[in-house]
């Protein structure tokens, strides 16, 4: 299940054209900054449209993997996530490109980070979601509701970024299973990579 949620997020992120826009290094370093966070984030939205937690039999399923305090700390941020799939779905792609959308510094990748020392690239593409998720907000919604909504949407996203560090910290199996799909994503991506595309296509 999580591997076919993985995949689904995945291809979602590959669909964006300023990812494709990137040179294979550069999404390669993205991912490996955000795709933790991404994928909480993303599974809170699954579980919720899919019911996991609105059936006993899938709820005990995920329970013994990742324990009951956790299942439960999931069920109750799944709960609080907006129903607008619009709005979701642009919250996602926005927080893609981050500069960082994880808790835990792994020493090692940062070695080989390409976007290390330029993560202000990022703002661009960043600063341009971010708009379009307000504007839609505030034209289906008016101000005042979405700036209740926004705030919402962002303690979503900050508890689900810190359920999974907590995870991530205890739990070896899920660690084994993230830093495996990240390994399969990065030689994926030098695979599909046949041309060098600076940032924003242009020269640097």
């Amino acid at each position: 299940m999580m591997s076919l949620i993985y995949t689904s997020l995945q291809s979602f992120i590959n669909c964006t054209p300023d990812f494709r826009v990137m040179t294979t290094e550069e999404q390669c370093s993205l991912l490996q900054r955000n795709m933790q966070g991404l994928l909480a984030f993303y599974c809170v939205f699954v579980f919720r449209e899919s019911g996991v937690f609105y059936n006993h039999n899938t709820e005990y399923a995920v329970t013994p993997l990742y324990g009951y305090n956790n299942a439960q700390r999931t069920k109750y941020v799944t709960l609080r996530l907006d129903h607008d799939l619009t709005l979701v779905k642009l919250m996602l792609i926005t927080l893609t490109f981050c500069s960082n959308y994880f808790m835990i510094n792994e020493e090692d990748h940062m070695i080989r980070d390409s976007l290390l020392n330029g993560t202000f690239r990022l703002f661009g593409s960043q600063n341009v979601y971010a708009e379009i998720l307000w504007k839609y907000m505030t034209y289906r919604y008016g101000f005042w509701e979405a700036v209740r909504r926004f705030d919402s949407m962002i303690k979503v996203s900050l508890d689900a970024l810190n359920l999974v560090s907590d995870i991530y910290k205890s739990n070896k199996t899920h660690r084994d299973f993230t830093e495996n799909i990240s390994e399969q994503c990065e030689h994926v991506l030098k695979l599909n990579g046949s041309e060098i595309i600076p940032l924003w296509g242009k020269d640097q």
